[in-house]
């Protein structure tokens, strides 16, 4: 049975709203600076921090990276989808 187009719509439009919440989120968890001794930058980094004292970005890969890689699992995730 197909879902309905409006159905379909509203899934995309609480995911899109889910993913900016959280975006939201993680932008003023980065934003906030923690006043640590002084240490190296390999143990700064260990523990997730920058040199400045501030959160390391909890994603290193580009965008497009990201991108690329959803769409694959999305096209592997609907090819192998089985038709009834």
């Amino acid at each position: 049975m197909s879902q309905s187009l409006y159905l379909k719509v509203a899934v995309l439009l609480v995911r899109a709203d889910i993913r900016l919440e959280q975006r939201r989120w993680q932008s003023q968890i980065r934003k906030q600076a923690q006043h640590l001794p002084f240490m190296t930058d390999f143990l700064l980094r260990d523990i997730g921090f920058d040199r400045s004292g501030y959160v390391l970005t909890m994603h290193t890969r580009p965008e497009s990276a990201k991108i690329e890689r959803r769409l694959y699992h999305i096209r592997r995730i609907i090819s192998s989808r089985i038709l009834t």
